[in-house]
């Protein structure tokens, strides 16, 4: 799965991007020293860092964290979305990168908060 993500990405990348170039670089470094995980870690530090420079959805963040087993980090990002009024909070009932936390009483909590039936 990981093997055609890279390939995937490497297909689009955009080369005079240097996020783009990053990004690719990060992960693809990242599953090579330790598979899924460090795919799924480097990832996330990627969002992080661009998170500091300009914006980004805290939401999509959140998606990275969750993936990456990041539970706490998720939800201080979901958070963060909710506090800015985020638009993307609208999906959180069905965007697959927070599935690795809707068993939390806090992602009930947060879905009940942006207003969506459970």
């Amino acid at each position: 799965m990981f093997d055609e993500a890279l390939a995937e990405q490497q297909k689009v990348l955009d080369p005079n991007d240097p996020d783009d170039v990053a990004f690719y670089q990060a992960v693809k470094q990242g599953y090579e020293q330790s598979g899924a995980k460090g795919y799924r870690q480097k990832a996330l530090e990627f969002e992080l860092t661009i998170l500091k420079k300009k914006y980004t959805s805290p939401f999509f963040v959140a998606g990275e964290a969750a993936r990456a087993g990041e539970r706490e980090q998720a939800f201080q990002l979901l958070e963060r979305a909710f506090q800015e009024h985020d638009e993307w909070l609208r999906w959180i009932k069905i965007w697959p990168p927070l599935e690795p936390i809707r068993n939390d009483p806090r992602y009930t909590d947060m879905v009940r908060r942006v207003g969506l039936a459970q």
